[in-house]
């Protein structure tokens, strides 16, 4: 579940199995498999974009392996 977000940082906190450390980085941020966060200075419905074609893109990877 991704979840949280403070003006210009974002970040992300997993439940299960989902790796937000993958997807902070690709917003050019970092941190752990359970917890990471990205300072990303852009409206927030363009951070939200950027964050389901990063969730689409790493399903499709995940799917393509099974």
């Amino acid at each position: 579940s991704l979840a949280n977000a403070c003006a210009d940082s974002r970040f992300a906190r997993a439940i299960d199995e989902v790796n937000v450390q993958v997807m902070m980085e690709k917003l050019g941020g970092g941190g752990h498999i359970n917890i990471a966060g990205a300072q990303v200075k852009r409206p927030i419905d363009e951070v939200q974009d950027m964050l389901k074609e990063i969730i689409d893109e790493l399903y499709q990877e995940e799917k393509g392996k099974k």
